[in-house]
């Protein structure tokens, strides 16, 4: 939001004022690297500096160019790698990071964690990564007995409360802290490192930089928004009849603390406990309905590869960085993107697997 505000209102309200967002005064770089950038900034490009210091709005074009003038060639070609390096990471994380769909199912029963893993994943996949040996896992379909089928502990099919509140804490846990992982890293990539196409975006908001790395890790949210309002266009129609209730049960206060009860219940609750619940499905909709459901369809597909274009783009773009930190930038961003997936699989398989034994 931060970085849409520098980019297009305040150029136009407050053209006269000047923001630094604190680039040049941290270095993402670690090492050797922070020690010789530091030096740079206070001996050979100190007049750059001082200027870029005094009138953020300029850009750090010029300080950029003296500082690259005084650095060797291998330095000059590790950052050239770097730029590779980080370039791809947008594809990779196309690779192990959850699906818009199973992010959507997931959103109409517990929103709060598909946000989180929307935010620790920092990606938003389309495709299919089946193996082709799925078939082994589905040899007992036919079979009435469908407890043997299902890959899940006994103990675990009539779960105590205590156990399910475990389960659904580790998972917060997991996600969260890869949703950290993912703000802290946007955080440092657009405030501690200095990325090229932040400095060109940034000169239109009077800033040294914009916030370029961070959007990118906002992006996938909207994203699996629309996915989950795909779902929400699509959902059944038709309503179970509500029971009869007591006027006790009608006051407003009862009606709103037995909503926002409801909704912590669904939340908290792992989809393999969830009794008789099943995959959300789209195919019976109305035919205007239809029309509108496959724009957005076309809709989610343009804005992941949107995402992807423009985290190449913005990474790619990054200066100043180790070939170890980029690797550990890359590290962190794939393990987020592991962690989210790994526990979307868990919810999925419980969604479509396990609640069956309930029933």
């Amino acid at each position: 939001m931060a970085s849409f505000t520098h980019l297009f209102i305040i150029p136009f309200i407050t053209p006269v004022f000047a923001y630094n967002n604190g680039q040049f005064k941290h270095f993402y770089a670690g090492g050797s690297w922070n020690t010789v950038l530091t030096d740079l900034l206070h001996h050979d490009c100190k007049d750059e500096y001082a200027e870029l210091t005094a009138r953020p709005e300029k850009g750090g074009w010029i300080l950029v160019s003296c500082i690259l003038d005084n650095f060797t060639e291998i330095r000059k070609t590790e950052m050239a790698i770097v730029s590779v390096v980080l370039g791809l990471l947008p594809m990779a994380l196309q690779f192990v990071g959850p699906r818009v769909a199973d992010v959507a199912v997931l959103g109409m029963r517990r929103p709060v964690l598909a946000v989180l893993i929307s935010l620790g994943s920092t990606c938003a996949t389309l495709q299919s990564d089946y193996t082709g040996l799925e078939a082994v896992s589905r040899r007992g379909e036919d079979n009435q007995n469908r407890a043997n089928d299902v890959l899940w502990p006994e103990v675990l099919i009539d779960a105590p409360v205590w156990a399910k509140a475990l389960i659904s804490i580790f998972e917060y846990g997991l996600v969260g802290t890869a949703a950290a992982n993912s703000l802290i890293q946007g955080y440092q990539l657009s405030f501690w490192a200095i990325s090229f196409i932040s400095m060109i975006m940034g000169s239109f908001g009077n800033t040294a930089e914009a916030f370029s790395p961070l959007l990118w890790v906002f992006i996938p949210i909207p994203i699996q928004a629309l996915g989950v309002y795909v779902l929400y266009l699509g959902r059944p129609s038709g309503r179970p009849q509500p029971k009869p209730e007591s006027a006790r049960q009608l006051h407003p206060c009862y009606r709103a603390w037995r909503r926002v009860r409801d909704w912590a219940v669904r939340e908290m609750t792992p989809c393999a406990f969830k009794k008789g619940e099943t995959v959300t499905r789209t195919e019976a909709v109305k035919k205007n309905k239809r029309y509108w459901l496959l724009f957005l369809n076309w809709a989610i597909k343009f804005l992941v590869w949107v995402q992807v274009i423009y985290g190449t783009i913005v990474l790619s773009s990054v200066l100043f960085l180790s070939l170890f930190t980029a690797m550990e930038v890359v590290g962190r961003f794939l393990a987020g993107a592991i962690v989210c997936r790994f526990v979307l699989e868990f919810e999925m398989y419980g969604l479509q697997e396990v609640s069956k034994l309930h029933r």
